[in-house]
């Protein structure tokens, strides 16, 4: 292991982080895509004071790597697998101590890794390859870099039990084929049909941060306004009858599905309204029916609640029922932390992009104000956050955490790497916290201090 050295990754051009979901042309209509908007945090320090907290000691886990480009690289595990500037070759080495497990052609442009089953699982774009029908998945050793197996088509996500790959054909046609993981042999497919809208549910706030990589089913929405539920591990298609015609399938729990329907319109009503169904899962079952709401309001799961971005406020509703819980004013929500003490929704406030509130997500209730510290993501159920120092003559990075337990507290970490770089955006990603800064990529274990 070296001490003190840093984790970066060569970007040429970086716009903005790789995210973990499913690539284009595989939509998801009930899935929010969260701008990577701040939420703040203050604890420790003073709202606009000039003095920043006192560094702890060094990092332990910071390790430099180059790459050349976005999407050229994928953390697995404690494994960075990155294409090497201006070649297709990928080298994985361990971030623990900078190892180099093994390099291998695989000819791709662009890299995404995901690994189950004593397998790493490769899909990419081959290189010169512009056509989105054409990527590759690759069932590779993750000891020697050996490929095992090779498909054509998009990797899409692993079944819970990491056993199967699902696979995109990237057409119109919206074939999905499973493919057994230790082995490569196709498990089951099932073609959609054109213009199918293809997804899965989930906590929609989480899954910016997590990536829900191992949904247990699809959902599919054709053409024809019909939906189908597809298991991932025997492939067996359920047709979700009795739903409204061309209702969209919103979020989608054990018990009940949320779907959205255009609203009957109203006198003097110009702009485009809906409303919100609740529906059995079991039986399909109408269970309510919701006012109309805006067209553009988002609609999410919220762990155990559903959440409606409505203008510039939150409302809290039952899945189950439809029943408003609960409305904060003058925010919307950015992302969802599972805590130990119970749910915690992070809100943005409409009037500034830096959040500042942790709202209890069963009663609505504000649990903390807290001030300039940005939510980064979760790792071990901590609540990783930054803070932009801006008192000197460069903008320095600090780095905290906030417990799963306990009173909402930021604990300072330290400056992001020697001299606490600015960073234009932080993400979490496994056990990992990674950092864009100045065209390069910053990955260290955040819970590692010497």
């Amino acid at each position: 292991m070296v001490a003190g050295s840093e984790v970066m990754i060569e970007l040429e051009g970086w716009q903005d982080r790789p995210v973990d979901r499913p690539p284009r042309p595989f939509p998801l209509t009930w899935r929010r895509r969260c701008a990577a908007v701040a939420c703040a945090v203050a604890v420790l320090v003073t709202v606009g004071a000039a003095a920043a907290p006192a560094p702890p000691p060094p990092w332990r886990r910071m390790t430099t790597f180059v790459s050349g480009g976005d999407n050229r690289y994928s953390l697995v595990g404690d494994v960075l697998v990155a294409i090497e500037a201006g070649t297709t070759v990928a080298v994985a080495r361990n971030l623990a101590d900078e190892r180099i497990r093994w390099r291998a052609d695989f000819g791709l442009d662009s890299i995404r890794v995901l690994a189950a089953s004593g397998t790493f699982v490769v899909g990419g774009l081959p290189v010169g390859i512009d056509d989105s029908a054409r990527g590759i998945v690759l069932g590779v050793d993750p000891a020697t870099g050996a490929v095992r197996w090779r498909h054509q088509g998009w990797l899409q996500s692993l079944t819970p039990d990491g056993q199967v790959a699902i696979v995109h054909d990237g057409t119109d046609q919206g074939l999905i084929t499973a493919i057994d993981v230790r082995s490569g042999a196709e498990r089951w497919h099932f073609e959609a049909g054109p213009q199918s809208l293809i997804g899965y549910a989930g906590d929609g706030l989480m899954m910016t941060w997590r990536g829900v990589t191992r949904p247990a089913s699809y959902l599919v929405a054709k053409i024809d306004g019909s939906h189908i539920e597809i298991s991932l591990d025997s492939g067996v298609a359920t047709t979700l009858d009795r739903l409204d015609q061309g209702a969209s399938v919103e979020t989608i729990d054990d018990t009940t599905i949320v779907g959205r329907l255009p609203a009957p319109p109203e006198p003097g009503i110009d702009s485009p309204q809906q409303i919100l169904v609740g529906y059995d899962r079991a039986t399909r079952r109408e269970l309510w029916r919701s006012e109309a709401i805006a067209g553009d309001d988002s609609v999410m799961g919220c762990g155990a609640i559903l959440c409606q971005d409505h203008g510039d406020d939150v409302v809290a509703r039952s899945p189950r029922t439809g029943k408003v819980l609960w409305t904060v004013p003058g925010v919307n929500a950015f992302g969802l932390w599972h805590r130990d003490t119970g749910d915690v929704i992070i809100m943005t406030s409409s009037a500034d992009v830096a959040g500042r509130r942790l709202i209890d997500a069963a009663s609505g209730a504000l649990q903390a104000d807290l001030g300039r510290w940005r939510a980064i993501g979760v790792v071990d159920g901590r609540l990783l956050v930054r803070l932009m120092d801006t008192s000197g003559p460069l903008t320095r990075t600090w780095l905290g955490v906030v417990a799963p337990t306990g009173a909402p507290v930021v604990r300072v970490l330290g400056l992001l790497g020697a001299q606490g770089a600015a960073v234009s955006d932080c993400w979490t990603q496994g056990a990992w916290l990674v950092c864009a800064v100045l065209g390069k990529v910053i990955v260290l274990d955040p819970l590692a201090v010497a």
